[in-house]
């Protein structure tokens, strides 16, 4: 992979679930030389509404890990704030995964300052 990108954006609802067969596909023979960064937040199956709650999270991050053939995503991001999940319940679904080894890093999509208490955003493994 000289001078090519490594660093590779997807999430579930693209296609949906497309793009990340696809990036899994690609990127599974050199996965140890790239980072995948995917998201969660709808709920795809019920018309795609938002859903933050912790059963989906664990479930869909099985899912993207599935389809991402891999064993980790190295950024998993909330696509889009669910107003009816406090933040911080989310925070701690996120950090419980990071401590399983199945996420490294967590981010948020168009989020506000508001969404983002430091309390619920920073915490290591």
């Amino acid at each position: 992979m000289k001078k090519a990108s490594r660093f590779f954006d997807t999430a579930e609802v693209y296609g949906p679930y497309t793009n990340e067969a696809l990036v899994g596909e690609a990127l599974g023979p050199i996965r140890d030389q790239v980072a995948i960064a995917t998201k969660f937040g709808f709920d795809i199956e019920n018309g795609g509404i938002l859903n933050s709650q912790t059963k989906h999270i664990r479930k869909v991050v099985e899912d993207s890990l599935k389809r991402l053939k891999t064993d980790h995503i190295d950024l998993y991001y909330q696509h889009r704030v669910d107003p009816q999940v406090p933040i911080e319940d989310v925070a701690a679904t996120i950090k419980d995964l990071i401590r399983e080894g199945k996420v490294l890093h967590f981010g948020l999509s168009e989020a506000s300052a508001r969404t983002n208490p430091p309390s619920a955003c920073c915490f290591n493994r």
